[in-house]
């Protein structure tokens, strides 16, 4: 019953609303069409009139909007929230906020908190967010200790959470408007045409060293209406052939639910594409999103002098830079960055232009030539070679 027949995902929201005990309406109580929203209305007295939203949500950064109803505010005491993983129904927190005249309280667990900016008695609007740990009712939030069930909570396992909204001792007629769910809002037929939503549950790092044995964590997708998301991922390494993880797997359009583990074997840009469609559904509302590992040089240039032969000299004589040879193991020859120059005994440093290698010295001590080399990742190598002068 959720889809409209029509050429686009065209969808009755008011479906995904599962529960008992309430009525909804896309009309104001004066009978106009709302232009958002969706007011959830009691059918009579009851301790508890609730839904829970028919999919399920990515937990870490999860969003809903809702706003008061005047007339119908003050007929419940409280409304409350309740986050329940999609895999452990232990996994389940929750955050009540009571109907009060200039404020509210918000209460998780034993932890209460009262908000003077926030009140559900008005027409204005207000928001319950949860992210790493956190739950929010608008800008005031409260870190979860333990689930409903008293139990140590450390985060939703799977990732995604189903939600459920309830009105606490609810008289009749007592009710609100629901506006938003992730980004997308509750509306009369709405077009459904928002690309899934997807994370990584874990660490991506961005850059690291050759060689290194790498950790591409499960992902998850999900879109806000559509019942089934496929989620799939494809590596392709600098050379751009596919990725072999350490157990053999070409990881080409795999389902990344569960981790792999890749040796980073050549320099230069790794990629993870991940892509999302909702599977089953009039439109697939694709999803493409690259997150890139770059695996960074971090060896030095070699450098040597190759006729280093001169190692004293008299006062007024020439003295010459040894001539070298420099390599990298990535940077070709004519890429290297070099800078050449020459400490005099007085501290003075002379930087050598161009074809420049020599300089006369006019004063007794040590004069150190220097050569330093970069490559193009701007790793440095540096050496130096020492003629000691003397007076005549």
């Amino acid at each position: 019953a959720v889809l409209v027949k029509g050429q686009k995902n065209s969808i009755d929201t008011k479906n995904y609303l599962y529960g008992e005990g309430f009525t909804t309406s896309f009309k104001e109580d004066n009978g106009d069409w709302m232009d958002k929203g969706i007011a959830v209305i009691a059918d009579g007295d009851l301790d508890c009139c609730g839904w829970t939203f028919a999919t399920p949500q990515i937990a870490d950064g999860f969003l809903m909007e809702f706003q008061g109803i005047v007339s119908r505010a003050k007929k419940f005491d409280a409304l409350r929230v309740t986050f329940t993983d999609s895999l452990n129904k232990d996994e389940q927190i929750a955050i009540e906020a009571t109907v009060e005249t200039g404020g509210t309280t918000i209460r998780v667990g034993e932890t209460a908190m009262s908000i003077t900016a926030s009140t559900l008695v008005t027409d204005k609007k207000y928001s319950v967010s949860y992210n790493a740990g956190k739950i929010k009712w608008d800008d005031t939030g409260i870190f979860v200790e333990k689930t409903v069930n008293g139990d140590v909570f450390n985060g939703f396992t799977s990732g995604l959470v189903y939600v459920r909204v309830e009105m606490l001792n609810a008289r009749e007629g007592a009710g609100y408007k629901f506006l938003n769910i992730c980004g997308s809002w509750i509306s009369r037929y709405n077009l459904e045409s928002y690309a899934p939503n997807f994370k990584v549950l874990g660490e991506f790092s961005k850059e690291e060293s050759i060689d290194t044995v790498y950790e591409l964590y499960p992902a998850i997708a999900n879109d806000v209406f559509a019942p089934n998301t496929k989620l799939t991922m494809t590596v392709t390494a600098p050379d751009d052939t596919i990725v072999v993880d350490k157990d053999g797997v070409a990881l080409e359009n795999v389902q990344p639910n569960k981790s792999y583990f890749i040796s980073l074997s050549q320099y230069g840009q790794y990629k993870a594409t991940y892509r999302a469609v909702e599977k089953d559904w009039v439109k697939e509302n694709p999803l493409e999103l690259v997150q890139s590992i770059f695996v960074i040089d971090e060896v030095a240039p070699d450098i040597r002098f190759t006729n280093a032969t001169q190692t004293t000299a008299k006062v007024g004589d020439v003295l010459v830079l040894p001539d070298f040879a420099a390599e990298d193991n990535l940077s070709a020859s004519e890429n290297l960055r070099i800078e050449r120059g020459v400490f005099t005994p007085v501290g003075k440093y002379i930087r050598f232009k161009d074809n420049e290698n020599a300089i006369r010295c006019a004063y007794a001590g040590e004069y150190v030539f220097v050569v330093m080399v970069f490559d193009e990742q701007n790793n440095l190598t540096t050496i130096k070679h020492v003629i000691t002068v003397t007076k005549e």
